[in-house]
């Protein structure tokens, strides 16, 4: 069950990436100001890679541990 776990916050973490990115990339969010669309990408593509290092940090502990 912990390899699901694993999986689902890797896919969850990549999906707040693509969002951040899309605010930036898309003309499809025009309709926000500028200023809010940028300040909240970043904050998306950092909560993202924050999850990424997190999980990964964590794994590594368990690996550690193991041995």
């Amino acid at each position: 069950m912990n390899k699901y776990y694993r999986i689902f916050g890797i896919v969850i973490a990549s999906l707040f990436i693509v969002l951040g990115a899309s605010l930036f990339l898309l003309a499809y969010f025009n309709n926000l100001p500028k200023t809010f669309r940028t300040i909240f990408a970043i904050f998306t593509i950092a909560y993202g890679i924050y999850r990424l290092v997190n999980l990964t940090g964590k794994a590594n502990k368990r690996k550690v541990e193991e041995e």
